[in-house]
Formats: C-alpha cells, structure tokens, sequence
C-alpha cells in the first residue's frame, strides 16, 4: 500500500469514527433501531435538520446506516 492510500484509509477511518462518536453523543443509537427520517429525529430532539442529514448520511457512507426509498435511515 502506497503512502498516499495509507493516509486516506485513516483519514477516512478517523472521520467514520467521529461521526459514530457524534450519533451516540446526541443520543440517537436507540432511535435509529427502527427506521426513521431525519426530519423526525430533528423534532424530537431539537436538531438542525440539514446538520444531522450530513452526519446521517456520512454514517450511510461508512456503512452504520442504510436509508430506504423513503428517506428513512436505520443501524445496520
């Protein structure tokens, strides 16, 4: 493995974990055992709705989450 792809799969490894370390600080494991909307956790808890769909949909990148054809996300 180059050095350059070395450094990437940390990076992206630190950035999977700080949005992981970010959904249990907001205390939003629990709620995603069912599925849900990002509009939906927003209510409940008072979130800015575009900030969680950026951290919900790095979680879908990292493979924590899935969201469906409806927009609704959930653990995997």
């Amino acid at each position: 493995m180059s050095g350059h792809a070395w450094i990437e799969e940390r990076i992206a490894g630190f950035q999977d974990l700080s949005a992981a370390i970010g959904l249990i600080e907001l205390g939003l494991v629990d709620a995603l055992r069912r599925p849900t909307t990002a509009e939906a956790l927003c209510e409940e808890r008072t979130l800015d709705p575009e900030r969680l769909r950026r951290l919900l949909n790095a979680l879908c990148w990292s493979g924590l989450l899935q969201v469906d054809d409806a927009g609704r996300y959930l653990l995997t």
